[in-house]
């Protein structure tokens, strides 16, 4: 299993997918754990294998009808198979389901969205989206205060377009992380995007300053999503690969990620998110 995990992050779905088959996904020594569910199926995503990818999500769901990561699991398969209603059906079960770690019920609509989108569904990704930043502004006060909360939200207003109350949200980012370069490259591809290229410099300088060892790749992944957002794809490519050298997980992780999305169309891109398929 260590070794299936390790061939996604590394972009080679086909092997990660002979080693998974060789396992159970049910793992009798973890068997609440959605974890190798998600895996197993992220494997068929990425080979477009996506009837298959759709049934082993739904024997998930069985096991864990209650679980909002088994829920996102069967909504990437629907969104890549252009199952429309399906996707709209399952995600207005999701406000009411409990938030459990590293899930929540914007987490499922927000990542839903960016399914869609990759996969060509540009119209129900912007529902999934209003959806999360509903859910995310009903919050109350005190989930609002929370920097995961805050990073979440950003992520749902930048994916939207809303990008003045993403620059507005922003602006507290630093007390919570100084220096982080998640919060600063959050920062440094806004500028792009709103085509604040001197912004986007300075920022690209503050995040070389903060370069160290163990980051795996991040102040290089973010170098490559601001020059992305600033119409720099060949750059992009150069700093992307440099940053999944030292590290950082290719595979499902980069597919759909909304911080590279300009490069998305790019075939090196395809290549760069899996290279056996």
């Amino acid at each position: 299993y260590i070794s299936a995990g390790i061939a996604l992050g590394a972009g080679r779905p086909r092997e990660a997918l002979e080693l998974y088959s060789t396992l159970d996904p049910h793992c009798p020594w973890a068997a609440e754990w959605v974890g190798p569910w998600n895996d197993w199926t992220a494997a068929f995503h990425l080979l477009d294998e996506h009837r298959r990818e759709l049934k082993e999500a739904r024997r998930a769901r069985q096991w864990h009808p209650d679980r909002l990561e088994a829920l996102f699991i069967e909504l990437r398969a629907l969104a890549a198979l252009g199952r429309l209603d399906a996707v709209r059906e399952d995600l207005a079960r999701t406000a009411e389901m409990a938030s459990e770690r590293g899930w929540t019920p914007g987490t499922v609509m927000r990542r839903t969205a960016a399914e869609l989108r990759v996969h060509g569904h540009a119209a129900a990704a912007d529902q999934a989206l209003e959806a999360a930043l509903a859910w995310y502004e009903a919050r109350p006060a005190e989930d609002r205060s929370r920097p995961a909360y805050r990073m979440a939200y950003y992520d749902a207003l930048f994916m939207s377009g809303r990008l003045r109350q993403a620059e507005q949200l922003a602006a507290g980012f630093h007390p919570d992380r100084p220096g982080s370069p998640d919060l600063l490259g959050r920062e440094g591809v806004l500028a792009a995007r709103m085509g604040a290229s001197g912004r986007a410099r300075e920022i690209a300088a503050l995040l070389e300053a903060v370069r160290g060892p163990y980051q795996r790749g991040s102040v290089d992944y973010w170098l490559a999503a601001i020059a992305a957002w600033s119409g720099e794809p060949e750059h992009a490519l150069t700093l992307l690969r440099r940053a999944l050298d030292q590290g950082r997980p290719r595979g499902i992780a980069l597919h759909a990620d909304p911080f590279v999305e300009p490069l998305w169309p790019v075939p090196a891109f395809q290549v760069a998110v899996a290279e056996d398929r």
